[in-house]
Protein backbone atom coordinates (compact mmCIF):
# COMPACT_ATOMS: atom_id res chain seq x y z
CA UNK A 1 0.00 0.00 0.00
CA UNK A 2 1.74 3.02 -1.24
CA UNK A 3 1.10 6.97 -0.82
CA UNK A 4 -0.51 8.22 -3.77
CA UNK A 5 2.36 10.12 -5.80
CA UNK A 6 4.36 6.57 -4.63
CA UNK A 7 2.03 4.88 -6.70
CA UNK A 8 1.86 6.71 -9.38
CA UNK A 9 5.45 7.25 -9.89
CA UNK A 10 5.96 3.42 -9.62
CA UNK A 11 3.13 2.54 -11.96
CA UNK A 12 4.18 4.73 -14.51
CA UNK A 13 7.87 3.17 -14.46
CA UNK A 14 6.58 -0.12 -14.80
CA UNK A 15 4.15 1.00 -17.71
CA UNK A 16 6.91 2.51 -19.52
CA UNK A 17 9.21 -0.16 -19.36
CA UNK A 18 6.54 -2.61 -20.38
CA UNK A 19 5.82 -0.63 -23.73
CA UNK A 20 10.17 0.64 -24.32
CA UNK A 21 11.63 -3.19 -23.84
CA UNK A 22 15.26 -1.39 -24.14
CA UNK A 23 17.11 1.75 -22.41
CA UNK A 24 14.64 4.50 -22.67
CA UNK A 25 17.23 7.24 -24.30
CA UNK A 26 17.78 4.47 -26.76
CA UNK A 27 14.30 4.08 -28.11
CA UNK A 28 13.38 7.57 -28.07
CA UNK A 29 16.87 8.00 -30.87
CA UNK A 30 15.36 5.04 -32.22
CA UNK A 31 11.56 6.22 -33.20
CA UNK A 32 13.31 9.81 -34.08
CA UNK A 33 15.37 8.49 -36.62
CA UNK A 34 12.51 6.43 -38.05
CA UNK A 35 10.51 9.20 -38.38
CA UNK A 36 8.01 7.95 -35.42
CA UNK A 37 8.24 11.05 -33.45
CA UNK A 38 8.97 14.43 -33.93
CA UNK A 39 11.86 15.94 -32.60
CA UNK A 40 10.22 16.95 -29.21
CA UNK A 41 8.24 13.95 -28.96
CA UNK A 42 9.11 11.97 -25.78
CA UNK A 43 7.35 8.14 -25.41
CA UNK A 44 4.26 9.20 -23.64
CA UNK A 45 5.68 9.73 -20.60
CA UNK A 46 2.13 11.87 -19.74
CA UNK A 47 0.58 9.10 -20.96
CA UNK A 48 1.84 6.72 -18.52
CA UNK A 49 1.55 8.87 -15.36
CA UNK A 50 -2.14 9.73 -16.34
CA UNK A 51 -2.62 6.01 -16.51
CA UNK A 52 -1.40 5.88 -13.60
CA UNK A 53 -3.47 8.82 -11.87
CA UNK A 54 -6.41 6.37 -13.28
CA UNK A 55 -5.83 3.30 -11.13
CA UNK A 56 -6.44 2.11 -8.00
CA UNK A 57 -4.34 -1.18 -7.84
CA UNK A 58 -1.59 -2.57 -10.06
CA UNK A 59 -0.07 -6.08 -9.90
CA UNK A 60 3.66 -5.89 -11.25
CA UNK A 61 4.25 -9.13 -12.87
CA UNK A 62 7.95 -8.92 -13.43
CA UNK A 63 8.76 -8.41 -9.32
CA UNK A 64 5.30 -10.04 -7.88
CA UNK A 65 3.98 -6.67 -5.88
CA UNK A 66 0.43 -6.15 -6.18
CA UNK A 67 0.13 -2.70 -5.52
CA UNK A 68 -2.32 -0.16 -4.18
CA UNK A 69 -2.84 3.34 -3.76
CA UNK A 70 -3.23 4.79 -0.60
CA UNK A 71 -6.30 7.50 -1.18
CA UNK A 72 -8.55 4.80 -2.14
CA UNK A 73 -11.81 5.02 -0.72
CA UNK A 74 -15.11 4.42 -1.56
CA UNK A 75 -14.68 2.12 -5.01
CA UNK A 76 -17.17 2.99 -8.32
CA UNK A 77 -18.17 -0.48 -10.15
CA UNK A 78 -15.42 0.24 -12.50
CA UNK A 79 -12.71 0.53 -10.08
CA UNK A 80 -13.85 -2.46 -9.01
CA UNK A 81 -13.18 -4.15 -12.33
CA UNK A 82 -10.20 -3.42 -12.40
CA UNK A 83 -9.06 -5.10 -9.43
CA UNK A 84 -10.53 -7.89 -10.87
CA UNK A 85 -8.72 -7.57 -13.81
CA UNK A 86 -5.50 -6.87 -11.71
CA UNK A 87 -6.34 -10.01 -9.49
CA UNK A 88 -6.34 -12.34 -12.65
CA UNK A 89 -2.60 -11.47 -12.90
CA UNK A 90 -1.79 -12.90 -9.32
CA UNK A 91 -3.88 -16.33 -10.25
CA UNK A 92 -1.97 -16.60 -13.32
CA UNK A 93 0.89 -15.91 -12.13
CA UNK A 94 -0.09 -18.45 -9.15
CA UNK A 95 -1.00 -21.40 -11.61
CA UNK A 96 0.59 -21.05 -14.67
CA UNK A 97 4.41 -19.11 -13.97
CA UNK A 98 3.08 -16.20 -16.34
CA UNK A 99 5.15 -13.41 -14.50
CA UNK A 100 7.87 -15.94 -14.57
CA UNK A 101 7.71 -16.36 -17.76
CA UNK A 102 7.49 -13.26 -18.97
CA UNK A 103 10.44 -12.59 -17.33
CA UNK A 104 12.31 -15.23 -18.89
CA UNK A 105 11.14 -13.23 -22.24
CA UNK A 106 12.37 -10.23 -20.95
CA UNK A 107 15.38 -11.38 -20.62
CA UNK A 108 15.47 -13.15 -23.91
CA UNK A 109 14.93 -9.62 -25.38
CA UNK A 110 12.62 -10.73 -28.56
CA UNK A 111 9.94 -8.25 -28.59
CA UNK A 112 7.55 -10.13 -30.99
CA UNK A 113 7.39 -13.17 -27.59
CA UNK A 114 7.17 -10.82 -25.40
CA UNK A 115 3.96 -9.04 -26.52
CA UNK A 116 2.31 -12.40 -27.75
CA UNK A 117 2.79 -13.39 -24.23
CA UNK A 118 1.27 -10.24 -23.08
CA UNK A 119 -1.95 -10.29 -25.61
CA UNK A 120 -2.61 -13.56 -23.67
CA UNK A 121 -1.94 -12.23 -20.10
CA UNK A 122 -3.78 -9.46 -20.86
CA UNK A 123 -5.97 -10.59 -23.09
CA UNK A 124 -7.35 -12.90 -20.11
CA UNK A 125 -7.46 -10.21 -17.52
CA UNK A 126 -9.85 -8.35 -19.65
CA UNK A 127 -12.23 -10.80 -20.60
CA UNK A 128 -12.74 -11.85 -16.96
CA UNK A 129 -13.14 -7.89 -16.05
CA UNK A 130 -16.09 -8.00 -19.06
CA UNK A 131 -17.46 -10.78 -17.11
CA UNK A 132 -17.26 -9.61 -14.00
CA UNK A 133 -19.20 -6.36 -15.34
CA UNK A 134 -21.46 -8.25 -17.48
CA UNK A 135 -22.99 -9.82 -13.59
CA UNK A 136 -23.54 -6.70 -11.95
CA UNK A 137 -26.59 -4.34 -12.04
CA UNK A 138 -27.29 -3.01 -15.38
CA UNK A 139 -27.22 0.41 -13.21
CA UNK A 140 -23.72 -0.09 -12.07
CA UNK A 141 -22.95 -1.14 -15.57
CA UNK A 142 -23.61 2.04 -16.88
CA UNK A 143 -21.80 3.72 -14.82
CA UNK A 144 -18.80 2.01 -15.36
CA UNK A 145 -19.44 2.26 -19.17
CA UNK A 146 -19.38 5.84 -18.51
CA UNK A 147 -16.59 6.16 -16.12
CA UNK A 148 -14.35 4.30 -18.81
CA UNK A 149 -14.91 6.88 -21.41
CA UNK A 150 -14.25 9.64 -18.86
CA UNK A 151 -10.92 8.45 -17.80
CA UNK A 152 -9.34 7.93 -21.82
CA UNK A 153 -6.40 9.56 -21.26
CA UNK A 154 -6.02 12.69 -22.98
CA UNK A 155 -2.50 12.49 -23.30
CA UNK A 156 -2.69 9.37 -25.52
CA UNK A 157 -3.83 12.69 -28.20
CA UNK A 158 -0.41 14.12 -28.41
CA UNK A 159 1.78 10.56 -28.01
CA UNK A 160 2.92 9.36 -31.07
CA UNK A 161 0.63 7.32 -33.25
CA UNK A 162 2.36 3.60 -32.61
CA UNK A 163 2.54 3.88 -28.72
CA UNK A 164 -1.19 3.98 -28.48
CA UNK A 165 -1.62 0.83 -30.77
CA UNK A 166 1.26 -0.51 -29.15
CA UNK A 167 -0.33 -0.02 -25.43
CA UNK A 168 -3.83 -1.33 -26.91
CA UNK A 169 -2.79 -4.36 -28.39
CA UNK A 170 -2.89 -6.66 -25.71
CA UNK A 171 -5.44 -5.95 -24.30
CA UNK A 172 -7.85 -5.72 -27.30
CA UNK A 173 -6.25 -8.17 -29.90
CA UNK A 174 -5.61 -9.91 -26.14
CA UNK A 175 -9.19 -10.09 -25.82
CA UNK A 176 -10.10 -11.50 -29.15
CA UNK A 177 -7.83 -14.47 -28.97
CA UNK A 178 -9.19 -15.38 -25.40
CA UNK A 179 -12.87 -14.90 -26.63
CA UNK A 180 -12.05 -17.16 -29.60
CA UNK A 181 -10.06 -19.13 -26.97
CA UNK A 182 -13.42 -19.46 -24.68
CA UNK A 183 -15.53 -20.31 -27.61
CA UNK A 184 -13.53 -23.06 -29.13
CA UNK A 185 -12.69 -24.74 -26.33
CA UNK A 186 -14.29 -23.26 -23.15
CA UNK A 187 -12.41 -21.70 -20.48
CA UNK A 188 -10.39 -24.78 -20.06
CA UNK A 189 -8.59 -23.68 -23.31
CA UNK A 190 -7.53 -20.46 -21.45
CA UNK A 191 -5.49 -21.99 -19.04
CA UNK A 192 -4.39 -24.45 -21.82
CA UNK A 193 -2.74 -21.87 -23.73
CA UNK A 194 -0.40 -20.58 -20.92
CA UNK A 195 1.18 -24.21 -21.50
CA UNK A 196 1.27 -23.77 -24.86
CA UNK A 197 1.02 -19.86 -25.76
CA UNK A 198 1.22 -17.69 -29.29
CA UNK A 199 5.07 -17.55 -29.66
CA UNK A 200 4.22 -14.69 -32.32
CA UNK A 201 2.04 -11.07 -32.38
CA UNK A 202 0.89 -12.84 -35.91
CA UNK A 203 -0.68 -15.65 -33.68
CA UNK A 204 -2.52 -13.33 -31.70
CA UNK A 205 -3.73 -11.42 -34.70
CA UNK A 206 -5.14 -14.49 -36.57
CA UNK A 207 -6.09 -16.51 -34.33
CA UNK A 208 -6.25 -19.78 -37.27
CA UNK A 209 -2.62 -19.64 -37.57
CA UNK A 210 -1.90 -19.71 -33.74
CA UNK A 211 -4.89 -23.15 -33.70
CA UNK A 212 -3.04 -24.08 -36.75
CA UNK A 213 0.44 -23.93 -35.57
CA UNK A 214 2.39 -21.82 -37.80
CA UNK A 215 5.35 -20.63 -36.44
CA UNK A 216 7.88 -18.03 -37.63
CA UNK A 217 9.93 -18.50 -40.39
CA UNK A 218 13.41 -19.16 -39.45
CA UNK A 219 15.80 -16.00 -39.94
CA UNK A 220 19.29 -15.94 -38.78
CA UNK A 221 20.24 -14.22 -36.18
CA UNK A 222 21.89 -9.76 -37.55
CA UNK A 223 25.79 -10.50 -36.44
CA UNK A 224 27.33 -7.02 -36.97
CA UNK A 225 31.05 -5.81 -35.74
CA UNK A 226 30.39 -2.04 -35.08
CA UNK A 227 33.30 -0.51 -33.42
CA UNK A 228 31.97 1.87 -30.51
CA UNK A 229 29.14 0.56 -30.74
CA UNK A 230 26.93 -1.66 -28.24
CA UNK A 231 23.64 -3.97 -29.15
CA UNK A 232 20.52 -2.41 -27.14
CA UNK A 233 18.06 -4.48 -28.44
CA UNK A 234 17.47 -7.98 -30.24
CA UNK A 235 15.24 -10.65 -31.35
CA UNK A 236 12.18 -11.07 -33.62
CA UNK A 237 10.20 -7.33 -34.36
CA UNK A 238 7.53 -9.63 -35.48
CA UNK A 239 3.76 -8.87 -37.14
CA UNK A 240 3.15 -5.86 -34.76
CA UNK A 241 6.39 -4.55 -35.05
CA UNK A 242 6.07 -4.56 -38.73
CA UNK A 243 1.94 -2.36 -37.91
CA UNK A 244 4.28 0.16 -36.15
CA UNK A 245 7.25 0.93 -38.98
CA UNK A 246 4.53 1.20 -41.77
CA UNK A 247 2.69 3.86 -39.73
CA UNK A 248 2.36 6.92 -41.21
CA UNK A 249 3.21 5.36 -44.70
CA UNK A 250 0.40 3.51 -45.43
CA UNK A 251 -3.50 3.91 -44.72
CA UNK A 252 -4.95 2.13 -41.88
CA UNK A 253 -6.40 -0.45 -43.86
CA UNK A 254 -2.88 -1.02 -46.44
CA UNK A 255 -0.57 -1.11 -43.81
CA UNK A 256 -2.50 -3.92 -41.79
CA UNK A 257 -2.73 -5.97 -45.18
CA UNK A 258 0.81 -5.64 -46.00
CA UNK A 259 1.67 -6.31 -42.22
CA UNK A 260 -0.37 -9.52 -43.08
CA UNK A 261 2.62 -11.16 -45.34
CA UNK A 262 5.24 -11.40 -41.97
CA UNK A 263 6.56 -14.58 -42.45
CA UNK A 264 9.75 -13.96 -39.65
CA UNK A 265 12.34 -11.43 -39.39
CA UNK A 266 15.42 -10.35 -37.00
CA UNK A 267 16.20 -7.19 -35.96
CA UNK A 268 19.04 -5.71 -33.47
CA UNK A 269 19.04 -1.98 -32.73
CA UNK A 270 22.48 -0.58 -32.28
CA UNK A 271 23.40 2.41 -29.95
CA UNK A 272 26.93 4.39 -30.03
CA UNK A 273 27.03 7.91 -27.86
CA UNK A 274 24.20 9.53 -29.14
CA UNK A 275 24.04 7.31 -33.00
CA UNK A 276 21.90 4.41 -33.14
CA UNK A 277 21.43 1.54 -35.73
CA UNK A 278 18.32 -0.23 -36.89
CA UNK A 279 19.04 -3.29 -38.85
CA UNK A 280 16.06 -5.88 -39.61
CA UNK A 281 16.46 -8.75 -41.70
CA UNK A 282 12.95 -10.02 -42.59
CA UNK A 283 10.96 -12.85 -44.80
CA UNK A 284 7.64 -12.39 -46.11
CA UNK A 285 5.49 -15.35 -46.73
CA UNK A 286 5.92 -14.70 -50.62
CA UNK A 287 7.99 -12.61 -52.66
CA UNK A 288 4.48 -10.15 -53.60
CA UNK A 289 4.89 -10.15 -48.99
CA UNK A 290 8.36 -8.91 -49.56
CA UNK A 291 7.96 -6.40 -52.44
CA UNK A 292 4.84 -4.94 -50.72
CA UNK A 293 7.28 -4.19 -47.74
CA UNK A 294 10.03 -2.76 -49.72
CA UNK A 295 8.36 -0.23 -51.44
CA UNK A 296 6.71 0.44 -48.74
CA UNK A 297 10.00 1.29 -46.87
CA UNK A 298 11.44 2.99 -49.33
CA UNK A 299 8.49 5.04 -49.24
CA UNK A 300 9.03 5.47 -45.57
CA UNK A 301 12.54 6.79 -46.08
CA UNK A 302 11.67 9.29 -48.94
CA UNK A 303 8.94 10.92 -46.46
CA UNK A 304 8.60 9.69 -42.74
CA UNK A 305 11.94 9.71 -42.14
CA UNK A 306 13.15 12.48 -44.87
CA UNK A 307 16.28 10.88 -46.12
CA UNK A 308 15.97 12.41 -49.83
CA UNK A 309 15.19 10.42 -53.35
CA UNK A 310 17.84 7.66 -52.70
CA UNK A 311 19.48 5.62 -55.55
CA UNK A 312 19.88 2.18 -56.82
CA UNK A 313 23.03 0.51 -55.41
CA UNK A 314 23.86 -2.76 -55.65
CA UNK A 315 20.54 -4.07 -56.27
CA UNK A 316 19.17 -2.02 -53.27
CA UNK A 317 18.32 1.69 -52.75
CA UNK A 318 20.40 3.61 -50.73
CA UNK A 319 19.52 6.66 -48.85
CA UNK A 320 22.98 8.73 -48.00
CA UNK A 321 22.47 12.49 -48.44
CA UNK A 322 19.41 13.85 -46.18
CA UNK A 323 18.42 12.51 -42.78
CA UNK A 324 19.83 9.28 -41.67
CA UNK A 325 21.33 6.63 -43.93
CA UNK A 326 19.22 3.99 -44.97
CA UNK A 327 19.10 1.09 -47.07
CA UNK A 328 16.71 -1.33 -48.71
CA UNK A 329 17.78 -4.46 -50.63
CA UNK A 330 15.49 -7.08 -51.56
CA UNK A 331 16.34 -10.83 -52.85
CA UNK A 332 12.79 -12.94 -53.40
CA UNK A 333 11.02 -13.26 -50.08
CA UNK A 334 13.84 -11.84 -48.01
CA UNK A 335 14.57 -8.03 -47.23
CA UNK A 336 17.07 -6.23 -45.12
CA UNK A 337 16.09 -2.65 -43.97
CA UNK A 338 19.12 -0.93 -42.28
CA UNK A 339 18.74 2.77 -40.67
CA UNK A 340 21.67 4.71 -38.90
CA UNK A 341 22.48 8.52 -37.82
CA UNK A 342 25.88 8.10 -38.56
CA UNK A 343 26.13 7.18 -42.78
CA UNK A 344 29.34 5.59 -41.71
CA UNK A 345 28.07 2.94 -39.61
CA UNK A 346 25.26 2.80 -41.96
CA UNK A 347 27.70 1.61 -44.88
CA UNK A 348 29.81 -0.79 -42.36
CA UNK A 349 26.81 -2.38 -41.54
CA UNK A 350 26.19 -3.05 -45.42
CA UNK A 351 28.74 -4.43 -45.86
CA UNK A 352 27.89 -7.60 -43.58
CA UNK A 353 24.61 -7.85 -43.62
CA UNK A 354 22.36 -9.31 -46.43
CA UNK A 355 18.76 -9.98 -47.39
CA UNK A 356 17.64 -13.42 -45.96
Amino acid sequence: ILPRSDFDLAVQAALEAELVKMDPATAVRLYRMLGLMDSDDDLGNGLFLELAQNAVVYYDQVTGEFLVAGDTADLTPYQRSTIVHELVHVLTEQYFRSGRTLTELIDEGSFDHIDAYRALVEGDATYFQFLYLQGLPSEDQADAAREALETEPVALENSPAFVGYDLLFPYEEGMSLVTALVAGGGIAAVDRAYVDFPVSTEQVLHFERYRGGEAPRRTDPVVVDLPEYAEAAAGTWGELGMIRLLTGVLTPGLRTQTADGWGGDTFSVMAGGSDVAFILRYRGDTEDDAIEVAEAMIAAARTRMGAGDGLESGGGVEFDADGPYVFVDRVDDGLVLIVATDSRAGRTIREQVDAP
